[in-house]
């Protein structure tokens, strides 16, 4: 599911919360919402991976497999902010 959040400074941004999705149920949103993002020349977007804290084995899947996309397509990408998400969410240049 995506939707747009208001950032701190007025602006808005896309962001995709992958909470709840298989490792390739993840991968296949994130492909559509980056070439979206991308489409519509959105500088930056949040993609919320989460902590694994509620992974049935305690090991987060999620965020490893949105890395290793980012990583696959030469994505700039960083924690957000606190305030934002923190280690639960990344801040993606598409």
């Amino acid at each position: 599911m995506s939707y747009q959040i208001i950032m701190t400074d007025g602006d808005m941004c896309d962001e995709l919360d992958l909470h709840g999705y298989t490792s390739h149920e993840a991968r296949l949103e994130l492909d559509r919402f980056i070439h979206d993002a991308q489409a519509r020349g959105t500088p930056l977007v949040h993609i919320v991976v989460g902590k694994g804290t509620n992974s049935p084995d305690g090991e987060a899947v999620i965020p490893n497999v949105v890395r290793a996309y980012l990583n696959e397509h030469g994505l700039s990408y960083r924690e957000a902010s606190f305030l934002h998400g923190g280690s639960g969410t990344l801040e993606v240049t598409p």
